[in-house]
């Protein structure tokens, strides 16, 4: 019984695990300052058109996080971001124009 018991854990957290998705993994490991590897899962989600991994790109790419710095990357992360409903990226993006550090 004991053995079973020990079985069944151990699947229940192999389960766990593998139903994380890719931005959870990633913020994962952006909070463990490990960049570039959250940076390639955010791009990955971003690609399957996850808003959120696309406003933490226009984050990475803004402040050079796993990326190397791109402006122009980040601003086109941010608005991809707005446009697929992230509310995060639609507050980012009304503060850019607002304090106008777009160059639009």
């Amino acid at each position: 019984m004991k053995k079973f018991s020990v079985i069944l854990i151990a699947l229940c957290a192999i389960i766990v695990v593998s139903c994380q998705s890719d931005t959870d993994k990633a913020d994962k490991f952006r909070l463990n300052n490990e960049f570039g590897k959250a940076a390639e899962l955010y791009k990955k989600a971003a690609a399957e058109g996850d808003a959120y991994a696309m406003w933490r790109l226009a984050y990475a790419y803004s402040n050079g996080d796993g990326v190397e710095y791109n402006e122009e990357k980040a601003l086109d992360y941010l608005k991809r971001a707005a446009d697929a409903g992230c509310e995060e990226a639609e507050c980012d993006l009304a503060r850019a124009y607002i304090f106008n550090w777009l160059d639009i």
